[in-house]
Parts: C-alpha cells; sequence; structure tokens
C-alpha cells in the first residue's frame, strides 16, 4: 500500500496524522463528520482501507475499458448516435402501441356489427 494517505471519504478532502495523537489520522476538514482513525501503528492502511470504493473503481475501469472497444479512441458519438436512434425508435413504438390501442376501442365499440335490414 501506497505512503500516502488517501483523501477523506466522506468530504474528499486531504487527511492529516493527528497532531497530539500522532497514532490517528484525521480528516483536515474540522466540520466533518470523521474525527479520527486511532490503530497501534496501522492508522494509514485502516485509513486508505475502502473496499467498496476499491471494487467501485475496478468496475469503472472495466466499463470505461468496455466503452473504448465499442467507440475507439473517445468518440462517444457513435454511442450517442445510438442512443438518439433508441430515443425515436421508442418513440415511434409507442405512437405504434397507442394507435393500436385506438384501434381495438373502435373495433370493439362497433361489435358485434349492426345487422343488415
Amino acid at each position: 500500500m501506497s505512503d500516502e494517505l488517501r483523501p477523506c471519504p466522506f468530504c474528499g478532502q486531504p487527511a492529516k496524522y493527528n497532531e497530539i495523537y500522532h497514532d490517528a489520522v484525521n480528516c483536515s476538514n474540522r466540520q466533518c463528520t470523521i474525527n479520527s482513525i486511532e490503530s497501534n501503528g496501522t492508522d494509514m492502511d485502516r485509513w486508505n482501507t475502502r473496499p467498496l470504493e476499491d471494487a467501485m473503481q475496478k468496475r469503472i475501469a472495466k466499463l470505461e475499458a468496455q466503452v473504448a472497444v465499442l467507440c475507439p479512441i473517445g468518440d462517444l458519438s457513435a454511442l450517442k448516435t445510438w442512443r438518439v436512434e433508441k430515443q425515436t425508435y421508442m418513440e415511434s413504438i409507442d405512437a405504434l402501441e397507442k394507435e393500436l390501442a385506438a384501434l381495438k376501442a373502435q373495433i370493439q365499440e362497433s361489435w358485434p356489427p349492426a345487422e343488415s335490414v
């Protein structure tokens, strides 16, 4: 693990060693909700250990790699075009479903057919 303290997990401000108790790590923001992490000599490791954040960062990196494969050289125009086409397609489906519902209602209103005279 790095010798550098990670930013505060709550407010993002830099972390620092406690000036009075050197075996504790504090957020430099005095308004922050976290007070300190104390442990016998492993305070930096405890402060820097964030399994959920680390897992999310790995997932983000994996998704960014997948986007890079789908949209090479950071060109997201293909993705944006696909989103617009998808939206247009979904709007078309919605319009067709409304038209179908109206036709069904019209058929039900006129059923059974009037008898011939």
